[in-house]
Formats: structure tokens, C-alpha cells, sequence
């Protein structure tokens, strides 16, 4: 799905009759509602998403539609999209409400038209779709692999389905390691996952658990596929095993000060960027910790960004939506950002606001009543990209506040991260034009009250700006890109870098993670010969190049945490 292609398609479609209802349910001009449909608002992959959801169903061309969905936290805001559509639709048809009063009014009559067609065409469209999420003829398909962090997340996908009313059977376990290689990682690897998946029957027992083995390979292409596809629906046709995997000269070793000069910099913000499952939040976690041990007189604030929180599982405390204290490390402090949360206190303000400006409007006319309605509904609605602008505000306010010396950030999956890094210069032009039309309204009717929502939109505005200077500033800010390797990390990894390059954010490091250790297996040399390819296309890449070993164990803790800094920092063991 291209996002932006189809945003482009709805606009070309939709855009007239929208800028028609809205110029007809408001004191706006057309100028004024045309400029605000035309911005990007962040959130709009969800949104198109479930629009072309709708058109699938509406269509009815296929018998079957698999979706690969976003990682977890995105997808369940996909979900909740159908809900949040309907909300934004009422918005309209309360802005269409006072045409149709008017009309009535100095008519008599009212003949629905083009505009009342289209709401109710996007009515049906959600109702459709809910419907058909919650029906029988669909399927919820967790995807999860034997380690403990994986689970939990897991288990919060699942008590969020539950909610949604979403039919889950079947889980599909996906890389365990098989009983038939023997070399000692492997076993160790094996062992590692002995206890998840003896907790994952135990705690899943409800459901069917498909189990998948680790393939020496990436499953690319439509032969793989099917091999795998016969693995997962049948049990049968095991990968093929290979004893002589075909030489690759090997990368050398990279250079311990690679990573090690992030700690010596005196920069204020650290991002760990890449694709879902890659390990950023292990990364994050473990350089946060050694920042405060070689900078014992410092403040570190390890943030999350990430919707589907993984801090506290790595951390191995309770976080969440408030500022902790890592518990045994002195000035390290973590914050795992609720924005639904933030956003109810963001909204009281504006609503607040609005209805102070339209007290003394009262008996000015039946019309004025419909603004107030449509201006209390719209700050009532959670805007599309929620997780983005909450995270923005709040990483601002920690900036201007000086509360820490250093941010490490655990960022979202590429996709959002590229989404929330565009936001400050999406921002400025969304609070610019509502800005706009605000004062418009202040000077159309002396309202007084507008006056709170103006300054805090500015406030707004300053805070974006803030994150803008922060993000620009290659002596306050390092984005350190994370990927593994194999040939879809490389493909993003890729996306990524091309992206802050035409952010102009600075971007000087990569690591690849979870690298197969040399051994004597053919199972993991077969693997480790592919990774080799990827790995050399990779070192040409950023001038700061790291390899990291995959690990037989997890790593959660303080205490596993601290041995992992060592590899990534001083080079132990790697």
C-alpha cells in the first residue's frame, strides 16, 4: 500500500466536496478550508489504510485479503481507526447539520445532495469494515518468537484484541531452533528458548500454536516461500540442510571506537532507528546505562517513542507514563509515553477555550450554536498521528526545561520514526493554518476567549521549533541506524538513510545486529556465508560501521544489560 499515493487519489476524489461542506458548516473561507485539507497530517498511512480496507470489501473482487500489518503498536492503532473515522465523519455531518437548517429554513425543503452522499458513502464504508473485523470470516494471525520480551508484547496484543472483539485461533511461533543441528551456539540458542516456549503452551494454551523452525536462509522468493508455506500448513517439507555452504570471504572485524565515540561526544540526543525486531530498545537500554557510568555527574533520560513499549521488559521494572528512576543506577531515568494520556490534558485546554469564546455568543442565532458544535467536536476527536504530536510536545517540554543532560531515544519502527522525524516542519504548516483561522474567528466576532487557544497553539509552535533546531544540529544530535543482516533490513536501512538525508538530520553510524557467530555447524555457516553478503554491501555504507553478535540468551536486566554495553562499547566477546 503507498500511502501517499492513495492520499493523493482521495484528495483528487474528495477533496471539492469536503472544502464544500466545510465552508458550509463554518465562518471560513474557502481559501482557509482548502489550505487545511491540503496539509499531510501524520497518521494518514492508518487512515488510508482502512479507507482501501473499505474499497476491498465494498468491491468484493477477492475471496480472501491477508494483511501484513504494521508492528504492534500500529497495528492496533489501525484497529481502532474504523471508530475514529465514524468520530471525524460526525464532525462533517455536523458541519453538513447547519446547511441543511439553512436551507430548510429559507426554503422549506432540503434535497440531499453530493456532500450528504459522501458522508453517508463513508459511514457505510466504516460500519462495513468494523463489521467485517469482528465477523466470523476474519482472522487475527499473531506472529511471535521464543523470547520472553516477544511474549509479553504478545500478551498485551492479545488482551487488546480481546477488546476490539477480533477473532484470534491460531499463533504461529515463528525461528525455533531444531533439535537437529548440534553445534554448541545452537544449543545454546535451544536452551535459551526451552522456558518461553514451555510458557507460551502454558499461556496459550486457548489457542493452536503452529511452531516454524529457524531457516539457515531468508525465505525470499516464490520457491522459498513455498517451502515455508509447506512447513507452516502441513509440517512437512523441511528446509534443506547443507554441509558445504558456499565460501564468502568474511568481513574483517570492525573497530572497537566505532560506538565508543558516542560516549565521549558532547551531544544532548542519541535516536536508535531501524525496522521492528532489530533490537533498538536493547540498544538504547544498554548505552543509556554505560552513558551514566562514564558520566556519573550527568542526568540520562532513556525515552520512548515507540508505541508498543518495550522499556520496562528490558529494563526489567515498571515504567510506563511517568518518570522513573532505574532502580540500583544512579541519574539514569526512563519515560515510556502515553499519549492518548497526554492528549486528554492537551485537549481540556482547547476545550476550555472554545467554550469561553462562544458564551458570549449565545443568542446571536441558531447558527452560532452549529459552530459551537463543530468546534467542540473536532477538539474532541484523537487526530490522526497522536503518538507522534504527544511525543513531539513532550520530548519538547523535557528540552526546554533542561531537566537531563542526555536523551537517548528508543524510536518507532521506520515507517512512524520517518513520520514523527517530518512532524516539526508538518507541525509548523498545521498550526500556521489553524493559527489562521482562529484569529480569523477572533476578529470576526471579538471573542475573547479564542485569545487561550492562540497562545497555547503558539506554545505549540515554539516547541516544535525547539525539536526542529535539535534534530538539525549535528553537534547536539547523532541518529544511530539499526538493522540486521539480511536483505529487507538492507532495503530499509537504506529508506531510512535516504530520508535524513533529505531531512538533513545527521547520520554517521550504523550497527548490524544479531550477526551468526563463526562455528563449525553448516547450519550456521550456511547462514552466516548470506549474512557476510549483506554485511559487506552494508560497511560501504556510513563512514561508523559495528557488527554485533546474535546472542544465545536474551538480554533483559540490568545485569545482562551491562554485559552487553561491553560488547558494543569495548569490543568483549565480539
Amino acid at each position: 500500500m503507498n500511502a501517499p499515493a492513495l492520499l493523493e487519489e482521495f484528495k483528487g476524489k474528495y477533496q471539492d466536496v469536503m472544502t464544500e461542506i466545510a465552508a458550509r458548516g463554518t465562518y471560513l473561507d474557502r481559501e482557509d478550508i482548502s489550505n487545511f485539507f491540503s496539509l499531510s497530517l501524520p497518521g494518514l498511512d492508518e487512515v488510508m489504510a482502512i479507507l482501501a480496507i473499505a474499497d476491498l470489501v465494498r468491491q468484493c473482487r477477492y475471496d480472501l485479503v491477508i494483511l501484513d500489518t504494521a508492528p504492534t503498536g500500529h497495528t492496533l492503532r489501525l484497529l481502532a481507526m474504523p471508530e475514529e473515522m465514524l468520530t471525524w465523519v460526525h464532525v462533517l455531518d455536523l458541519m453538513q447539520a447547519k446547511h441543511r437548517y439553512l436551507v430548510k429554513r429559507f426554503t422549506r425543503r432540503y434535497k440531499p445532495d453530493g456532500a450528504d452522499a459522501f458522508i453517508k458513502r463513508l459511514v457505510a464504508d466504516m460500519k462495513g469494515v468494523r463489521a467485517l473485523l469482528k465477523s466470523k470470516t476474519t482472522e487475527f494471525v499473531p506472529v511471535v518468537v521464543p523470547e520472553p520480551m516477544v511474549m509479553r508484547e504478545t500478551e498485551r496484543l492479545l488482551a487488546a484484541l480481546k477488546r476490539f472483539d477480533l477473532c484470534v485461533k491460531t499463533m504461529v511461533v515463528n525461528r525455533v531452533e531444531d533439535s537437529r543441528n548440534h553445534c554448541e551456539f545452537c544449543s545454546a540458542r535451544r536452551k535459551a528458548q526451552e522456558a518461553p516456549l514451555a510458557q507460551l503452551q502454558e499461556r496459550f494454551a486457548a489457542y493452536k500454536l503452529v511452531k516454524v523452525p529457524a531457516f539457515p536462509q531468508e525465505v525470499r522468493g516464490t520457491e522459498a516461500l513455498r517451502q515455508f508455506g509447506r512447513l507452516l500448513f502441513e509440517g512437512s517439507g523441511a528446509f534443506e540442510r547443507c554441509s558445504h555452504p558456499r565460501a564468502v570471504r568474511a568481513s574483517p572485524p570492525s573497530s572497537k571506537a566505532t560506538l565508543a565515540d558516542l560516549l565521549k561526544t558532547a551531544r544532548r540526543c542519541l535516536f536508535f532507528a531501524g525496522k521492528g525486531g532489530v533490537g533498538k530498545t536493547t540498544l538504547a537500554a544498554a548505552t543509556a546505562l554505560r552513558l551514566v557510568g562514564n558520566h556519573p555527574s550527568k542526568n540520562v533520560l532513556i525515552y520512548s517513542i515507540d508505541p508498543a513499549h518495550s522499556l520496562s521488559d528490558s529494563f526489567d521494572c515498571s515504567i510506563g507514563q511517568k518518570l522513573t528512576a532505574i532502580p540500583g543506577v544512579r541519574n539514569l531515568y526512563a519515560f515510556e509515553i502515553d499519549p492518548r494520556a497526554t492528549f486528554r490534558a492537551y485537549r481540556q485546554t482547547y476545550r476550555a477555550g472554545v467554550e469561553r469564546a462562544f458564551e458570549q455568543m449565545l443568542g446571536q442565532g441558531t447558527e452560532i450554536a452549529f459552530d459551537r458544535e463543530v468546534m467542540r467536536a473536532m477538539f474532541d476527536l484523537s487526530p490522526p498521528g497522536l503518538d507522534e504530536i504527544m511525543a513531539l510536545e513532550t520530548l519538547a517540554e523535557f528540552v526546554e526545561q533542561g531537566s537531563f543532560d542526555i536523551y537517548v531515544l528508543d524510536t518507532a519502527p521506520t515507517g512512524h520514526l520517518i513520520r514523527f522525524l517530518e512532524l516539526p516542519g508538518t507541525m509548523k504548516g498545521w498550526l500556521d493554518t489553524l493559527l489562521r483561522i482562529l484569529l480569523k474567528y477572533k476578529t470576526l466576532f471579538s471573542l475573547k476567549g479564542m485569545s487561550s487557544l492562540i497562545e497555547r497553539l503558539l506554545a505549540s509552535a515554539k516547541k516544535a521549533r525547539t525539536i526542529r533546531e535539535l534534530l538539525l544540529d549535528p553537534a547536539q544530535t547523532e541518529f544511530v541506524a539499526v538493522t540486521i543482516p539480511e536483505g529487507l533490513g538492507v532495503l530499509e536501512v537504506k529508506r531510512l538513510f535516504s530520508t535524513l538525508r533529505t531531512l538533513r538530520i545527521p547520520c554517521q553510524h550504523l550497527v548490524v545486529n544479531k550477526v551468526i557467530p563463526a562455528t563449525a555447524c553448516s547450519f550456521c555457516a550456511r547462514k552466516r556465508a548470506e549474512e557476510q553478503r549483506y554485511l559487506q554491501e552494508l560497511r560501504a555504507l556510513k563512514p561508523h560501521f559495528a557488527s554485533l553478535p546474535l546472542l544465545a540468551h536474551e538480554i533483559s536486566g540490568l545485569h545482562s544489560l551491562t554485559l552487553f554495553s561491553r560488547i558494543i562499547f569495548d569490543g568483549a566477546g565480539n
